[in-house]
Formats: structure tokens, sequence, C-alpha cells
């Protein structure tokens, strides 16, 4: 076992204050010896403790936080159920509430009462602190994200792969590539092995991050270990080698996704009929999107809107009104950046005007 953590900061309290405020500290993961409950400013002392069943609404509301079927009202009014119940709640329990806040995003309400938790000498688990980290990379602040990893490590707690996936994807989304290579080592020395989701936070997070040469030294090497590559960890690579100018090889990939018993979905479409617009080779796009169709694959109007930029970079105006007229037939509404196209393709020149009375008239959408 490595006797370091990964960033050098034994004794940091991590600072887990409500969203762009730094005005309030939460108090360290490190357990507590305190106990004391804070007194409700609400409710009179005389309802400080409250027996809770399994039919009570509590429960249905714990159940409800599973898929983010609450508010932050809620959440406040059950927290304050929970520390004046008795017994208190396992922190379980407070695991899904802070879970549930996290769904709907309310991120610095979750910190609020993790306050609380830590002033009223609740001690959270590896589930706690994983659920602070994954919202603390959410809202970039992962330089406190791995204080916190640190200090789990400093009480015991070990990791698991969902967080050590958390902290990788807020790291290359902050562009700390080289501490993303470190914790992964760090992790595979802790034993935790890598699953498809961690290679694919490392596939995606090099790409996004323009060392593709890296990403595909690892996808090969993925490859040469049987590692099973989902459709995602593709269509990732490709797109990094489309962007890199590389599309002979993006395509090459592209075409070998039948022999590994892959299906290519809208988002791999996506990327490579993009790929080939970038370049000018929009007849290759507009193939590549009938063969989208005939494979199955609906194009969204991500495809469309792609092609039609595609048309018009082209100057191939005949090939934009037939596009915007087979939306009419599939039923697919233009959006603002299909307006947006079309209209900046009828302003670039005196002669496109005649193309007006050919638009086709789209059915007004009623909310």
């Amino acid at each position: 076992m490595p006797s370091k953590t990964l960033l050098p900061s034994p004794s940091f309290k991590p600072n887990l204050s409500p969203l762009s405020t730094h005005s309030s500290t939460i108090p360290s993961s490190i357990p507590q010896t305190s106990s004391t409950h804070h007194p409700n400013p609400i409710l009179p002392a005389a309802f400080n403790r409250e027996e809770i069943s399994f039919h009570h609404p509590l429960s249905l509301f714990l159940r409800n936080c599973k898929t983010g079927n609450i508010t932050a009202i809620q959440a406040f009014h059950f927290f304050d159920l929970m520390m004046r119940s008795h017994p208190i709640p396992p922190i379980s329990s407070f695991n899904r509430l802070l879970g549930g806040l996290a769904k709907i995003n309310h991120y610095s309400q979750l910190f609020s009462l993790y306050n609380e938790m830590r002033l009223a000498g609740l001690s959270p688990d590896l589930f706690t602190l994983s659920i602070l980290a994954n919202c603390l990379c959410n809202v970039n602040r992962v330089k406190e994200a791995m204080n916190l990893y640190n200090e789990m490590l400093q009480v015991g707690k070990r990791p698991n792969a969902t967080t050590y996936g958390t902290l990788l994807t807020g790291l290359f989304q902050t562009g700390k590539v080289g501490d993303a290579k470190k914790l992964f080592g760090v992790m595979k020395t802790y034993g935790v092995s890598a699953n498809s989701q961690i290679y694919g936070i490392f596939l995606d997070g090099l790409c996004k991050n323009d060392c593709l040469f890296e990403a595909m030294e690892l996808f090969n090497e993925l490859k040469s270990y049987n590692f099973k590559l989902n459709i995602e960890n593709y269509s990732c690579l490709i797109d990094g080698l489309c962007k890199a100018g590389k599309l002979e090889t993006a395509w090459e990939l592209f075409e070998k996704l039948s022999q590994e018993g892959l299906q290519p979905d809208v988002v791999t479409y996506n990327i490579m009929i993009h790929g080939f617009c970038k370049v000018g080779q929009v007849d290759n796009a507009n193939i590549l999107f009938e063969k989208m169709e005939e494979n199955g694959c609906t194009p969204d109007i991500i495809a469309y809107n792609t092609l039609l930029c595609g048309f018009c970079e082209g100057n191939k105006l005949e090939e934009v009104i037939k596009l915007l007229h087979k939306m009419v037939q599939k039923d697919v509404s233009p959006n603002a950046a299909s307006c947006t196209i079309v209209v900046d393709m009828l302003c670039k020149d005196e002669k496109y005007k005649k193309f007006v009375d050919l638009l086709p008239k789209f059915p007004v959408q009623r909310h």
C-alpha cells in the first residue's frame, strides 16, 4: 500500500460551502467526538423526537430520492424530521437524501445539510463522501474534491471505482491530465480494478485534452487484452480522430464496428457526418446520412443541422431545399440552429433569394 495520498494536504479541512460562496465551511470528514444536536429553530422542543415507521411519509420521500422526484423544500423538511427522530436513522438514509439533492442539482443545499450533519456529530461513510466528491467536481471545485479524497484515505476509507471515476472526470474536465494519470496509478496500487466506465472516462479525457496519441495507445492496449469496449468508447475515439484531422483513421475505425459486434448509434453517426462536413466531403456525409436511415438509426435534429450546414457551406442549395422537405415528411421540427443556417444561406447572396418560395412550410409547434 502506498504511504502517500495523491495531493499533499493531510491537515486540510474541506471547505464545502454553498455554490460560488465560501463564507461558511463544512467540518472535516474525520469523525468528530461531539454528538450534540442543534436545537430546531422552527419546531418547539416538545416535538424534538418522533418515531418513524416504514409507512411514514419519510419512507416514501427517501424512496423518491432515488429517482430525484423531490424538491429542496421537502429535503430540508425531512432532514429536520430525521434529526429529531428517535432513533436517528442510519447514515444510509441521510445518503439517500443527499443523493436526491444531487440528482436535482441542488448542490448548495446539499453542502448546507452536510454541514448540519457534521455539526451534529454524524460521521459520514464512504457513500456520503463519494456523493460530496461528485458534487464538488460537478461545480468545478476539483481541488476540494481531491482534498476530500485524501481525507478518505486518512481515515481508512477506500474509495471504489465509482468515486475514482468521478474524480478522474473532474480532473480531465479541468485539464489536469497529469493529475488524472497519477490518480489512475494510485487507484491500481490500491487494488481497484478499472472497469469499462473508468476506461471510457480515460479515453474521453485524453481525447478531449488533445492527447490523442496516448488515447490510441490505451485503445490498442485494451484491444490486445481482449477488453470489451462499448460503442461509447469507440464514439469517443472516432470523435477525437475527426477533430485531429485524422478522418481516414476515424472512418476505418467506424467501418470496423460491425466486426466488433457493435452498431453505431445516433451519436456515432453524428460524429462521422460532422467529420466529413468539416473537411468539405459533404457528399460522403450525405451518403452516410442515408445509410444511417437504412440501418434503422433515426437521424435527430443534430444530424439534420450538420448536413444542412455542410450543404450551405458547399453552396448546394438544391440539397438544402430537399433536406428541409425531408424534415417535413419525417415530422422533424427545425430548431433555432436550423433557422439560422437557412437564413444565413439566403442572406449570403442575392441569387439565393429565388429559393425562398421553394422552402417548405413546417407545422406550427403548439406548447
